[in-house]
């Protein structure tokens, strides 16, 4: 395998859900992603586990950008000023 094809880790997260959003974020912008750990971060031990998200080395840069991109987004978000609708 070519070192540009080798995956290489650009973020972890404690749960996989978190792993699950950002993996979004990086498919939806075209790049390969894979999770690893997803299934051991819940475990409830002395060393809890934690969900990489790994990315071809050649988009490792690109990913990090995204990922930083979402980060500032995500803190200018004004919670107050979304409409969740009322149920019914």
């Amino acid at each position: 395998m070519p070192d540009e094809d080798k995956m290489v880790m650009v973020a972890s997260t404690y749960t996989d859900y978190e792993a699950r959003i950002l993996g979004g974020i990086l498919e939806e912008a075209g790049l390969l992603v894979q999770l690893s750990g997803e299934h051991t971060a819940t475990f409830r031990t002395e060393a809890p586990g934690s969900v990489a998200l790994l990315v071809p080395q050649k988009d490792a840069e690109r990913a990090k950008e995204l990922l930083a991109r979402a980060k500032q987004e995500a803190r200018d978000l004004d919670w107050d000023k979304i409409d969740f609708g009322t149920p019914g």
